[in-house]
């Protein structure tokens, strides 16, 4: 990486890490004005419509990811064993 990506990423991370955390935790103002009581039964559906919606796209790509590392590891297996493995010792010297 250039130097100058590297101390652009560096300053970039620092000004995220020393932000108040106030500031990295707001949300919209309806959200937080109206879902105050959370044992109501509309906020919990509410945070569980939230966790579904977050939940969703890491299953998809650890779904995904994990059928890439199965058929990897599964094909790796499957490989194809050269002719010369079956040829008896002796033809193995006589091709030498």
């Amino acid at each position: 990486m250039r130097p100058i990506a590297m101390y652009l990423c560096l300053f970039a991370l620092a000004v995220v890490a020393l932000m108040p955390a106030e500031t990295l935790a707001q949300s919209c103002a309806m959200c937080g004005s109206s879902f105050t009581d959370p044992n109501d039964p509309t906020v919990r559906a509410f945070n569980w419509s939230i966790l579904m919606l977050i939940c969703a796209p890491y299953l998809m790509f650890g779904s995904i990811g994990g059928w890439i590392v199965y058929k990897y590891w599964h094909a790796r297996d499957r490989r194809p064993v050269s002719p010369v493995a079956y040829l008896a010792p002796s033809q193995k010297e006589g091709m030498l």
